[in-house]
């Protein structure tokens, strides 16, 4: 995934997210690394991820046609998925619960297995136990 750099919040933000211990899941998309390419004129921020040629849900399913067994294990994986997002795991090397906040088919991918992957972290925030406040960054506001 590539952003502008005026997308740097937005980047860096999911760059964050991912990179909180114990995120790592099967279905949550798989985070390889974060870095930028500057050139001197403009700058391209990037986060590498796992790749899935199925591409989204909402793209799979405007071209495919899927069995119930099959729903069955996508709704599975993503509730698996979501409910790992939202688990707080207690030790020094827990994991906050995280919330979403813009989940949707176009934030999800399908695997080549069938089963899906949440993706886009862009707007999740965390919720800090010792202080029982959530992380809201400011000016993160880039609902489509």
């Amino acid at each position: 995934k590539i952003f502008s750099s005026r997308e740097e919040r937005s980047w860096f933000r999911e760059a964050e997210i991912y990179q909180t211990v114990m995120l790592r899941h099967d279905n949550i998309l798989g985070f390889i690394a974060a870095d930028n390419k500057d050139n001197g004129t403009w700058t391209q921020l990037w986060l590498i991820t796992d790749y899935h040629e199925h591409g989204s849900l909402f793209d799979y399913l405007n071209r495919t046609t899927v069995d119930v067994p099959g729903m069955i294990k996508m709704a599975l994986s993503i509730s698996t998925g979501l409910a790992h997002l939202h688990m707080e795991i207690v030790g020094t090397q827990g994991k906050p619960a995280i919330a979403h906040r813009d989940l949707k088919s176009k934030n999800i991918l399908v695997k080549a297995n069938g089963t899906c992957a949440i993706g886009d972290l862009g707007l999740a925030v965390r919720h800090e136990v010792s202080t029982d406040t959530v992380d809201i960054p400011l000016n993160n506001q880039s609902w489509d």
